[in-house]
């Protein structure tokens, strides 16, 4: 794991995290779904037919799923990082 909380590949905000639970997620530990940022890998899953944000359970908007993908990407590049078609949720979407 980064030892920078604010690293953009960390994918969550830590910030709000820490205020939440006045400490960050242990090692192994699985942070709060909820302080998911956008770009994150899972902050959009695929299930039962659906797109669900996992922030809140709910489906997501295809401007949603859209959008998280290409930050992903976003992110990946700026850091110069690449990356493989699994990592993106959602295969069906030109991102360019």
């Amino acid at each position: 794991m980064n030892p920078d909380p604010f690293s953009p590949l960390h994918f969550y905000d830590y910030t709000a995290y820490w205020d939440e639970y006045g400490k960050m997620p242990g090692p192994g530990e699985h942070g709060d779904s909820r302080f998911k940022i956008l770009g994150h890998p899972n902050l959009i899953v695929f299930d039962q037919g659906k797109w669900i944000d996992t922030r809140t359970g709910e489906p997501a908007t295809q401007k949603l799923v859209e959008e998280n993908m290409k930050a992903n990407v976003e992110i990946h590049r700026k850091m110069g990082i690449s990356m493989d078609e699994t990592d993106a949720k959602a295969p069906n979407l030109k991102v360019e």
